[in-house]
């Protein structure tokens, strides 16, 4: 074998390992971005699980509020599905009824979310 043709192999091998390394570090950066990509993905599931949750306890409580009838709604507070809730009630014609949830975050503040019903004294349809 001739000593050019030897060189040539040599640096053959070297490149062959540059492109291992490369490919490697591809595949460790993509694969990275995924796991943080799942990551967000996972939090925002949850998120979006919790405002459904959060969500559907107002709608029942303004369901429960309206089965009362107008004119029967008085200011108060309870419990739905785990969600502490107040509910005040302003006017007469239309009955304005403010229902507010609360809730702790991630970071341990309350958070209200609130829940605005206008109730005409007749029904309008």
């Amino acid at each position: 074998m001739s000593a050019q043709k030897r060189n040539r192999i040599r640096g053959e091998r070297g490149v062959a390992l540059v492109e291992v390394i490369v490919g490697i570090m591809v595949l460790a950066t993509l694969l990275l971005s995924l796991a943080a990509a799942s990551g967000l993905a996972a939090r925002q599931l949850y998120y979006s699980r919790r405002d459904m949750d959060l969500w559907s306890a107002l709608q029942a409580q303004a369901e429960s509020l309206q089965w009362r009838g107008y004119g029967n709604i008085v200011d108060g507070s309870g419990t739905r599905q785990g969600h502490p809730m107040t509910w005040a009630v302003a006017g007469t014609d239309p009955q304005v009824v403010t229902i507010v949830a609360s809730w702790t975050n991630r970071a341990g503040q309350s958070v209200a979310d609130t829940l605005v019903l206008v109730l005409p004294s007749a029904d309008t349809l």
